[in-house]
């Protein structure tokens, strides 16, 4: 948030609020992400505790699908009509349109939101926080280094701004995916280890 500010504070103050106003409306629309994370990352622990492997994976998989469908939902409405959404809290016309063509660049991040918060959810249910974390590191950094290098540069507009930040958040979240990926690896086997494991316990 403050980087983008910083990038954005030449452009005057209806750059800012609408920002402000579509950062927050953002935020709002990416809780049931936030939700169905929060709801798998019991249900990883509990099965990988109990050695059920296969639950484990067809968990991160159901918050994946789930969470995919609303927030391409989400992303539907924030295509066609992002100035009615953003003029429930604002009527300036320029704020309108800053905040308008931030949600229109960055909802195409909602579904990459669904995927980082379903797979940082496994994360935590398996007991490992350090690769999520590391992915918000890989981000923070996929934005900021090329934002500074472009911020005095004279052809710099806000949507190169949005463009960035949405591109670091599916940067984070590849780097979650191929994390989670070498997690199962290490910690659940193979997907036919799984299914023998399964069968035996029936």
């Amino acid at each position: 948030m403050i980087l983008v500010y910083a990038a954005i504070r030449h452009f005057g103050t209806a750059a800012q609020g609408g920002f402000a106003i579509g950062a927050r409306i953002m935020q709002s629309l990416i809780l049931p992400a936030v939700a169905v994370g929060m709801a798998n990352a019991p249900i990883a622990g509990q099965n990988y505790s109990s050695n059920k492997f296969l639950r484990v994976r067809k968990g991160f998989w159901a918050a994946c699908m789930l969470g995919s469908i609303v927030m391409l939902l989400l992303t539907a409405v924030c295509q066609f009509k992002p100035e009615a959404i953003v003029r429930l809290f604002s009527r300036q016309d320029d704020v309108v349109a800053v905040g308008a063509g931030y949600l229109r660049v960055i909802s195409f991040t909602f579904l990459a939101t669904g995927l980082i918060f379903a797979s940082s959810s496994v994360f935590q249910g398996l007991g490992n926080t350090g690769p999520p974390f590391l992915s918000s590191v890989i981000r923070l950094f996929a934005f900021a280094v090329p934002v500074l290098l472009l911020l005095h540069l004279p052809g710099l507009t806000l949507r190169h701004v949005w463009l960035l930040s949405a591109a670091s958040i599916w940067v984070q979240a590849f780097a979650n995916l191929w994390f989670l990926r070498k997690e199962f690896r290490n910690k659940l086997g193979g997907f036919h280890e799984d299914m023998t494991h399964e069968e035996a316990l029936r």
